[in-house]
């Protein structure tokens, strides 16, 4: 079976957004798309979808810089400077940034000197002193 091709229009109402958005996303590498001729752009249909599927959720293990401002009652920008700084441990995907949740508590608790064991709650990570579940 073969996959279909959209035009940046085509994916664009889709979308619900311009073609305007779609062109700039396709440019800077964030949506799965192709050159056809040097000239237009042709994207996946499948390819589109499975994009789709991973922004929901990039990974559970990792956060916005938004939901760690959120989390330390910070900025969103803040967040990011502390990233640029080492303060918080960052990873980029892509294009953009994401903070693992792991990394973040135990950066945060050896700051503290102490176990945070209601930020692991709301993150939904082990108390300290557990070990994750093992997969075998």
């Amino acid at each position: 079976m073969c996959d279909r091709f959209l035009t940046p229009e085509e994916a664009a109402e889709a979308l619900q957004v311009s073609k305007a958005v779609v062109m700039r996303l396709l440019k800077e590498g964030v949506m799965p798309g192709r050159r056809v001729g040097g000239r237009w752009w042709r994207i996946s249909e499948r390819g589109l979808h499975e994009w789709l599927s991973s922004r929901r959720n990039p990974a559970p293990d990792l956060l916005t810089p938004a939901q760690v401002g959120d989390l330390l009652d910070l900025s969103e920008q803040a967040v990011r400077h502390r990233v640029r700084r080492g303060e918080i441990p960052g990873v980029v995907v892509g294009k953009r940034l994401y903070v693992p949740k792991a990394e973040l508590v135990t950066q945060l608790e050896r700051q503290a000197g102490r176990p945070l064991n209601t930020l692991r709650k709301v993150l939904d990570l082990p108390p300290e002193g557990e070990d994750e579940p093992s997969l075998f």
